[in-house]
């Protein structure tokens, strides 16, 4: 029927239209299934044919386009005697809008699809950055929570806190001056070390046996700086025998030649 019956004269919900835009989207979809057009031709279905004069507006087979908000549009108006609809399309964001408003002459010849999708799609262009933002590795090493704890050796005393996203090991009883020391997991690697407390071991038994490097907290300088030759860096949580979950915080610490006992 021509113009006077641009929708087809076919009875159309907004849940079928919702569905018609899902196909529109599926472009790397193969044709099988639910999938009645395969997704070469869904892409040549939303090719703009004709590029008009203002540069921002394009007419395809069987779309319509505007170029808007940083993106193509691609969409349809259908329009019968008291009845307007609309649907626009954005296909990098997978996003739509159907409206439909029972009157022919509207203000907005979008039924207000393009009005609404200029604030959606900055919205959804700045949610997706976000989702997208790599998350910062949390510092804390495996099993953290049962090396928490405060430890005393003779009047020297050890506190292991966790601070932020670190673990922190205080030397002293939270005195202000005194140093603290970021613990995190030895990564495994093909080289040994040799500590004091034992033979060579390689890192990565080392990080089972719940060793941990300490780092100066507040320093840009090598961990090494706390070396005297022979890993001095290094702290054993040591573990009773009968391990279990109701017992399975460090019974001891040994650090820079000291033994540290747990404070009950």
């Amino acid at each position: 029927r021509g113009f006077t019956s641009p929708a087809g004269a076919l009875w159309a919900s907004a849940d079928d239209v919702a569905l018609l835009m899902k196909l529109y989207f599926r472009v790397d979809v193969p044709k099988g299934g639910q999938q009645i057009l395969d997704g070469a031709t869904l892409r040549e279905m939303q090719l703009p044919t004709i590029l008009l004069r203002d540069g921002t507006s394009a007419v395809g087979s069987p779309l319509e386009m505007q170029f808007m908000s940083g993106v193509w549009t691609k969409g349809k108006q259908g329009e019968l005697p008291g009845y307007r609809s609309s649907l626009t399309m954005v296909n990098g964001l997978n996003l739509g809008i159907f409206t439909s408003a029972l009157v022919s002459d509207v203000p907005d010849k979008t039924v207000w699809t393009l009005p609404a999708l200029s604030l959606l799609i900055p919205a959804v262009e700045a949610a997706l950055v976000d989702i997208r933002k790599p998350t910062k590795p949390s510092s804390l090493p495996s099993h953290w929570q049962d090396y928490v704890g405060r430890y005393l050796d003779c009047s020297v005393v050890v506190n292991v806190t966790k601070g932020g996203d670190a673990l922190q090991l205080h030397l002293g009883n939270y005195d202000p001056a005194a140093p603290v020391l970021n613990l995190t997991d030895i990564v495994a690697s093909s080289w040994n070390v040799t500590t004091g407390w034992g033979a060579a071991n390689s890192n990565a038994s080392l990080a089972a046996q719940h060793v941990l490097r300490a780092h100066p907290a507040h320093s840009k300088e090598s961990c090494r700086w706390l070396d005297d030759g022979m890993d001095a860096e290094l702290v054993y949580f040591m573990f009773s025998a009968d391990r279990s979950e109701s017992h399975s915080s460090a019974m001891y610490i040994q650090f820079m030649g000291a033994q540290f006992n747990r404070c009950t």
